[in-house]
């Protein structure tokens, strides 16, 4: 019997794409890394995807709690095989520290495609037991708050509905509501350019615009078109792109803007539908910087080795590209990062304007379009007035405790506060460092505590209750922004970051920012003691 324990909770198959999630550890050695392996009825035809794991699953934790490494075995994959066909069997591969491989066969009970068993009815019901599951343990562990925000981001993401033809649109809308149209392009994960395109269709639907969200539902590899006015709001299920570009003939256009692409499949087909949606509608085509998936699929800018990459060479990134697990690159098969750049660089060329949202991000788009001409782009940073974060009382300053805020994957830093903490476990330093949030990797609990899921309402509370006195933002990688720091920031709050993106750009001219020097542990962890006696013990 083998030492992996493993499950899958939901795998989806569709669009030349796979989705899934579930667990998987060792009992006793550690997984160094994961893979999907896509196979054809030709066997030497397959495709490896690289697995995103290490993240928490407190329920596998709870079920096997004699096993350490059971606790973050959650693993989502996310990859794209168009060259594949007649797709035959798909493998979970494993490769272990030290050697040694295992390969599983997924069943096809856990896969959902249009070609393999069980039938849709079957599977939808299998997808709904999966978050039932989860939902009952989140219940017995009376983790209210959790199951709330899970079971109402999946339902309300869920599209109710399908649209078959273009033409459809027209029996929803007025004869009114057809005009003064603002179409946007945004992925479905969350986060800053989710909360951006919710302000901002609050605000056009105020001035009485009708919204069509051309979005991705990755939970069922599915395009979603989201409308909605004063009237309606209602979401549907589309067969491709080419429906919004059928829809658009019936409808009077007047804005077309891209939000991010990341996460949609085949995403090498996006700037040309969006230059075909701006040559159809003759609407005026503006593209935000939330990320930097205009120039390279690995969004974050992280290289094979998960270190910012600052936009080396060309010849570099044709060597990182196929080795990069980061961001979204297994979606994008062709591994040119001169092939991507040639298609979203004709895109911001027919741009009418560009908005970023710091000046980091500018030098980094001229540095990647150096021909790009620099009168289209606006920097504008984000509105943050929503937010209305009031000062924590700071009370306990005597020792340093370190605040970290927010969901800690990778790309967010966790690596820096897991070795941070084994830095001060290794001095014997009696310091903690709070997560207000949580963590994807394994950190010692006698160091590193976490709160779970937060609401920004209660931010001010929690950093009291976790009496925390410097906050540290760990992230790796050039944040276009981060409403994370403002909120800190305008909490009065003790912020040190490295020197990455906005938030350094920020917390260099603020009075109580630290731009951290090196990433090595040892230097975090002096320079943020240096930094707590300067802040308070003058």
């Amino acid at each position: 019997m083998s030492d992996i324990h493993w499950s899958i909770d939901s795998l989806v198959i569709k669009n030349g794409a796979i989705f899934g999630f579930g667990w998987i550890f060792h009992k006793e050695g550690k997984i160094a890394s994961l893979y999907i392996r896509v196979e054809s009825k030709d066997t030497t035809c397959f495709k490896m995807i690289p697995i995103e794991g290490g993240a928490a699953r407190e329920d596998v934790g709870r079920h096997y709690s004699k096993m350490p490494n059971a606790r973050n075995s959650g693993f989502t994959v996310l990859g794209g095989f168009d060259e594949l066909q007649d797709i035959e069997d798909i493998y979970l591969v494993c490769h272990l520290h030290g050697g040694g491989l295992e390969r599983f066969l997924i069943p096809p009970a856990s896969i959902q495609n249009n070609t393999l068993k069980p039938t849709v009815s079957t599977l939808g019901y299998r997808h709904y037991l999966a978050h039932l599951k989860q939902a009952a343990q989140l219940v017995k562990s009376r983790e209210y708050g959790d199951l709330y925000v899970k079971a109402k981001s999946f339902l309300d993401k869920r599209a109710k509905s399908k649209l078959k033809k273009g033409s459809d649109v027209l029996s929803l809308l007025r004869a009114t509501e057809r005009k003064n149209i603002c179409l946007i392009l945004d992925h479905d994960l969350g986060g800053g350019a989710n909360q951006y395109r919710h302000r901002f269709v609050e605000t056009a639907i105020q001035s009485g615009q009708t919204v069509l969200v051309v979005t991705f539902h990755i939970t069922t590899l599915t395009y979603n078109l989201i409308l909605i006015n004063k009237r309606l709001k209602l979401r549907f299920a589309i067969p491709d792109l080419g429906f919004v570009l059928e829809a658009v003939k019936y409808l009077s256009v007047n804005e077309i803007i891209y939000n991010t692409a990341v996460s949609f499949v085949k995403p090498n087909e996006i700037p040309l539908f969006l230059k075909h949606l701006k040559d159809r509608t003759s609407g005026r085509l503006i593209v935000l910087i939330h990320d930097f998936y205009t120039i390279c699929p690995s969004h974050f800018l992280l290289d094979d080795k998960t270190e910012f990459c600052n936009i080396p060479e060309l010849s570099k990134c044709s060597k990182c590209l196929p080795n990069n697990s980061n961001g979204f690159v297994s979606l994008f098969d062709n591994y040119s990062v001169e092939s991507w750049r040639m298609l979203w660089g004709d895109l911001l060329t027919e741009a009418d304007e560009i908005v970023c949202f710091s000046k980091n991000s500018v030098r980094l788009l001229i540095a990647a379009y150096p021909l790009l001409e620099a009168a289209k782009i606006a920097i504008r940073p984000h509105k943050t007035d929503f937010l209305l974060s009031k000062a924590p009382q700071v009370v306990d300053i005597g020792v340093l405790r370190i605040g970290v805020v927010g969901n800690i994957s990778n790309h967010k830093g966790a690596l820096p506060v897991q070795s941070l903490a084994k830095e001060i476990k290794n001095r014997g330093l009696e310091l903690k460092i709070v997560i207000i949030g949580s963590i994807s990797i394994d950190c010692d609990p006698t160091v590193v505590s976490q709160t779970g899921t937060y609401s920004h309402d209660k931010l001010p509370r929690l950093v009291e209750e976790a009496k925390v006195n410097i906050m540290l933002f760990p992230s790796v990688c050039p944040e276009t922004f981060s409403y994370v720091v403002q909120e800190l920031v305008d909490m009065e709050l003790p912020v040190a970051c490295f020197n990455l993106g906005a938030p350094a750009e920020r917390l260099a001219t603020y009075t109580k920012g630290l731009i951290l020097s090196s990433s090595e542990p040892s230097t975090i962890l002096d320079e943020l003691i240096a930094f707590h006696k300067k802040t308070y013990l003058k």
